[in-house]
């Protein structure tokens, strides 16, 4: 009963919702990003085995993930345990516990407003103790920065999490049932009361409790504080003064002792003592256990207890050469040279800040470290006997890709091998990897077999082509850098405008063979036939006589028809500007327009060119139209069928705005002057578009703040004026518009009235609507970027992002700009997730198929990562009539019975004879269609399953029945589970 009244509320709620989407309810991937969030979070438990934590966005938002691993290296669990079923926002801070019940408490935090604190509990077999979605614990403050989760097991079965709170370290007990303990609050118990402490680390202090070293940046003094599982400070309340240090490291020495390893810049020395439990230091003055040349103010260091009970370490940094080792029994000399030991003399130390070392039992180390210097990252290894003799020298671990931000994680796994986990991107994908060395230097995990977990690489870069179509297939082009995080490779997919289906490999595939190089701003265009599509880019960073602008062009297939590194249209030593170049299809054939830049020459040459493409073959022998040489640039390139725009400037300024026809061979044509023909100068022209009519073609720019507009005939006439169409109001700025039969009709926004307005122009006059119609009902608050328009048939379709929530949404208006009937003044929901969607572009086609495509990042883990790509459908055929369209008595009775239901529901209508085509449409509460099912009879029967076969879930859904010139009225029904 509670449940059938939770769903009559949200029938009430959702009263005359219609449904417009057609495909998944989120959208379809087309490049999903991976966005692996993995910081080396490895724990051993006591049986021997490993278990792993990390985040990722393979299924499409951010997971919080673990894996069991055996000391064979074996994934012991077919598939990692998801720890939250909710979608993560911007989780990190990844901890892992076992507690002393035997069970692992998985900690992170999550950047809500205020502070999340999450975990779950789970058994060594995955079960999930804490719920599916584990627990969440509310923090009183916010920040926009990681807050450094750790966690450590009491003695009851429970954890201590400890964290940043404002720069102020606090700690918070959780018991065995998921409970904050007695003695603590429910913010946490603040550990230091200041406010400046800046860094700090956690460590058990083996009776159940645990050791916080904490560094206040205001005094530049680190402080110790022990706490009990009952939140007492057992060193005094404000903890216990370890001295003026730049910096300090804390590990467990003998049994009840802790030891600190600490560094001053201005001291060629690093220097450690003990501390008891009590609080006591065990030497009465620093001891010496490295010593480095000269003072070094970015050192780096590492510190281990030896198999024989000495300090082993090893440092790097700015003036020392390499990476070195020392050990050293405290209260003596260091062991192993005055300098200690290189292990490797590369000069480039920072990458020495993510090595790390192992002790063996008899008093040696094991040192793995990266390696980059001969143009491929090595991950090495070495080991130093007790002695400080050297028997495995410069092993090879792993090649890896350039992407590693963290030390490898070592354990012992048995007396002789090593057990190494990492992060790693090769082959296009992260990886988190595992190994195991013996004591000879041999790698006994076979290579490719030893993933712990693997996904696509890379990410997409912000620049993407805007949508093409050829009616049936939709195609979109990227940045990608999944083969290199330095560089960034052209890829591309197709996709079915009927269905939605992908019709290249997922994720799409790469335009060319160049890798190791920056491709960057694509554009796209189908001929006219639809079997082929052309790609061009511009393409920097690789050898000399591959850069400047490229061309690939491709089938349906995914052949690339201009060879596996596409063609070069940029001669040697020239270079395309960004915004410098553009392309557009004429019957089969293609034609490219971009800009080049001499780089060799002191003239600093620049050339404007145009070349035609018949049969994948360039036709035009000069492809060279004009030249400028010194500080003039050709700018903002747009080419439309044979009409050329472009802006030549000198930095911005003094910039003309120039528009040309292009002949059959490749030159200006005639009555458009021998270098084009002026429509506008002036300083920071931008956001230039452009839309061909049957007579000519219109331009739309901006010039600093004032919008205008021009009108150019097929002969080059000027049918605006010289000066062209001004807007008065200068708040307005264009965010798209459309030609349709003798009128252009655009979508601008006003920044005076924070509105959207429509403003038709009259392609036979001069000016636009009298007064134009203003969208004002629910104000559009979006940036015109983020704004998009189609017009098909008698309809307007514009797709927007909302600046307050940064979701996706869609309005459609007649061609008065009148809002259609039953449409909810708000707009609809395309996408909306908790990270932002921004709206790039949409298309539509003859069928009534509105593309809309947008940049997602719902899968982030930090606010600057990179974007996803998803689209949707609307079908503008099922939103094209209006009841007042609908003859009378064409208005169609249907039913359904049971209501509520559970397993199916018949739906019953009056069909009239003859009636062919007859569907009926199923929506879910958000709009999104489940399903549609033919009405070839009077009684259908729905089971409950969506397009896809699968059974769909509780909720309210609505129904409706349609074919030509006739429909129903909507229907609500009521599913329960």
């Amino acid at each position: 009963m509670k449940k059938l009244l939770v769903f009559i509320i949200m029938l009430f709620i959702a009263l005359n919702l219609p449904g417009y989407t057609c495909w998944e309810e989120n959208g379809i991937s087309i490049r999903q990003e991976t966005k692996l969030n993995y910081s080396g979070t490895v724990i051993k438990l006591s049986s021997g085995d490993y278990m792993l934590m990390w985040s990722d966005a393979a299924s499409g938002t951010q997971k919080m993930k673990v894996q069991k691993m055996s000391e064979a290296g074996e994934n012991l669990w077919e598939e990692p345990i998801i720890l939250s079923e909710n979608e993560l926002y911007y989780p990190n801070g990844e901890s892992l516990a076992e507690t002393s019940d035997g069970d692992i408490v998985a900690v992170w935090h999550e950047r809500q407003n205020p502070i999340q604190i999450r975990c779950q509990k789970l058994d060594t077999d995955g079960n999930l103790h804490w719920g599916y979605n584990g627990l969440s614990f509310e923090m009183n403050f916010n920040v926009g920065y990681d807050i450094d989760t750790q966690v450590f097991a009491d003695l009851n079965g429970g954890v201590f999490i400890t964290f940043f709170k404002i720069r102020s370290v606090t700690t918070l007990n959780i018991t065995s049932e998921g409970e904050i303990a007695p003695g603590w609050g429910n913010y946490g118990n603040s550990i230091f009361i200041s406010s400046t402490f800046n860094s700090y680390s956690c460590i058990s202090d083996v009776l159940g409790g645990i050791v916080i070293l904490a560094h206040n940046y205001y005094d530049d003094h680190w402080y110790l504080q022990r706490c009990d599982d009952q939140g007492d400070h057992l060193w005094t309340q404000t903890g216990i003064d370890a001295g003026d240090f730049n910096m300090m490291k804390i590990i467990n020495w003998n049994y009840g002792e802790l030891a600190l390893v600490s560094y001053r810049y201005t001291e060629t020395e690093i220097k450690a003592t003990v501390i008891d439990l009590g609080g006591n230091f065990l030497y009465t003055e620093l001891q010496t256990v490295a010593e480095i040349p000269e003072e070094v103010s970015n050192l780096s260091y590492m510190p281990v207890k030896t198999g024989d009970n000495k300090l082993g370490i090893i440092y790097s940094g700015s003036h020392i050469i390499g990476l070195r080792a020392q050990k050293t029994d405290l209260g003596l000399a260091p062991e192993w040279d005055a300098e200690g030991i290189i292990i490797s003399d590369q000069e480039y130390y920072f990458e020495f800040s993510y090595a790390n070392l192992i002790p063996d039992d008899s008093g040696g180390l094991a040192v793995f470290w990266h390696d980059s210097s001969e143009n491929v990252t090595s991950f090495l290894m070495e080991h130093i006997n007790t002695d400080g003799s050297i028997d495995l020298d410069n092993i090879m671990v792993a090649e890896i890709g350039t992407d590693y931000n963290d030390y490898p994680v070592l354990f012992n796994n048995t007396a002789d091998e090593t057990a190494i986990f990492w992060k790693d991107m090769s082959d296009c994908h992260f990886k988190i990897k595992m190994q195991i060395a013996d004591s000879y230097g041999n790698m006994l995990l076979p290579e490719d077999e030893n993933n712990v977990w693997q996904g696509l690489g890379g990410g997409v870069n912000w620049n993407i082509t805007e949508l093409a179509t050829n009616g049936e297939y939709s195609c979109i082009c990227w940045p990608d850098s999944r083969f290199s995080t330095d560089y960034n490779t052209i890829f591309t997919q197709v996709f079915s405008n009927d269905t939605g289906e992908l019709l290249f490999a997922d994720q799409g595939i790469a335009v060319s063979d160049y890798h190791n190089s920056r491709q960057q701003y694509p554009v796209a265009t189908f001929n006219e036939t639809g079997d082929k599509f052309c790609i061009a880019y511009k393409q920097d960073y690789t050898d000399p006589e591959a850069e400047g602008a490229r061309i690939q062009i491709m089938d349906l297939e995914g052949n690339r028809l201009l060879g596996n590194s596409g063609y070069a249209l940029s001669g040697l030593d020239m270079e395309v500007m960004q915004e410098g170049i553009a392309v557009c299809s004429q019957d089969d054939d293609f034609i490219v327009f971009w800009n080049d830049y001499e780089t060799s020459s002191e003239d600093h040459i620049k050339t404007l060119n145009v070349q035609k493409f018949v049969d994948c073959e360039p036709i035009w022998e000069n492809p060279t139209l004009l030249t400028l040489s010194g500080l003039d640039q050709f700018e903002l390139l747009s080419i439309f069928d044979n009409y050329i725009v472009w802006e030549e400037t000198t930095f911005s300024v003094n910039g003309k705005l120039m528009i040309a026809r292009i002949s059959d061979d490749g030159e200006i044509d005639d009555n458009w002057g021998e270098e084009g023909i002026e429509i506008a100068s002036g300083d920071y022209i931008q956001d230039v578009m452009n839309y061909i009519t049957d007579d000519g073609i219109v331009v739309i720019w901006r010039e600093y703040i004032d919008q205008k507009a021009q009108y150019v005939s097929a002969t080059g006439d000027l049918l605006w004026g010289d000066d062209g169409y001004f807007f008065e109001n200068e708040s307005y700025r264009l965010a798209d518009a459309q030609v349709i039969e003798d009128k252009l009709i655009g979508f601008f926004r006003d920044y005076n009235s924070q509105s959207y307005k429509f403003i038709e122009f009259d392609l036979n006059e001069s000016g636009g609507w009298d007064e134009p119609v203003v969208f004002n009902s629910t104000p559009i608050i979006s940036q015109p970027d983020n704004t998009t328009m189609d017009i098909w048939e008698n309809m307007i379709i514009v797709y927007w992002s909302g600046i307050n929530d940064n979701d996706v949404y869609a309005m459609i208006f007649d061609l008065e700009g009148n809002l259609i009937p039953n449409f909810p003044p708000e707009g609809i929901s395309v996408i909306r997730e908790r990270h932002d969607q921004y709206c790039h572009s949409s298309v539509v086609d003859n069928s009534g198929s509105s593309i809309v495509i947008w940049q997602d990042t719902r899968g982030s883990y930090l606010s600057s990562a990179g974007p996803s790509i998803y689209a949707q459908k609307i079908d503008l055929t099922s939103v094209s009539l209006t009841d007042s369209e609908i003859p009378e008595g064409n208005m169609i009775n249907l039913s359904n019975y049971p209501n509520p239901f559970m397993v199916s529901t018949n739906l019953k209508c009056d069909l009239p004879r003859g009636i062919e085509n007859a569907e009926i449409l199923i929506y879910n509460i958000r709009g999104h269609k489940v399903r549609s099912i033919p009405a070839s009879s009077n009684d259908v029967v729905w089971d409950c399953r969506n397009q896809e076969g699968k059974l769909a879930g509780s909720g309210v859904y609505f129904y409706v029945l349609q074919g030509k010139n006739f429909k129903s009225k909507t229907g609500k029904m009521i599913l329960l589970r």
